[in-house]
């Protein structure tokens, strides 16, 4: 009996030695199933676009208009505005008096991919205009098909970066022509400052 006893102590001892070694996996609960897995969390990419933060020498974005400067460095940015990552942004919308353009973009021809068909680019808006009161818009175009607006007005203004996701999916393993488009009314100043695309799952 001694011997018995021993041995069940033994394998009681083990067992919650066990449990206690792999608590942070396994769990016992009180269910059908005598233990819950807790399986870790599988991230999926993110793809930049081709001149995702706009520091390449190369013409991978099609500036419109094209005699206007839209693609700018640190030291020519306003006061206050630095690129979110590296030393360059797109600044769109309003730019000056002698340069009161109404309509401006960017855009690319690129393939949308399917795991990860979620555009998603980061902005900082600059604008006195109340919101509700403007028909000024921060427009995406696919093929010159409109997919995401939002209005550039005062209460989405900020010193700071703010990231936008714009679903793609209808257009997974498509090449399309991508189009980012800032359309201001008249007497409408407000600055739409661009950084950082990529694809992502969300």
């Amino acid at each position: 009996m001694n011997l018995k006893f021993r041995g069940r102590c033994r394998l009681v001892i083990l067992t919650i030695l066990l449990f206690t070694l792999l608590g942070s996996s396994v769990s016992v609960v009180q269910s059908d199933a005598p233990f819950r897995v807790y399986l870790p969390v599988i991230f999926s990419p993110r793809i930049p676009l081709p001149d995702s933060s706009f520091e390449s020498e190369t013409a991978t974005w099609i500036l419109f208009p094209s005699t206007e400067q839209l693609i700018y460095s640190q030291p020519d940015f306003p006061t206050g505005i630095v690129p979110r990552t590296g030393s360059h942004a797109a600044w769109l919308g309003y730019h000056s008096e002698s340069d009161p353009t109404l309509q401006n973009s960017i855009s690319q021809q690129i393939v949308i991919p399917s795991i990860v068909p979620h555009l998603s680019f980061w902005t900082q808006i600059q604008s006195k205009k109340i919101c509700g009161s403007t028909q000024s818009r921060l427009s995406v175009y696919v093929n010159g098909q409109l997919q995401w607006l939002k209005e550039p007005c005062k209460s989405v203004s900020f010193f700071d970066w703010s990231r936008q996701i714009v679903d793609l999916t209808q257009f997974a393993n498509q090449e399309v022509t991508l189009t980012i488009r800032v359309t201001l009314e008249a007497g409408d100043t407000a600055q739409i400052f661009l950084d950082d695309f990529e694809f992502s799952s969300n």
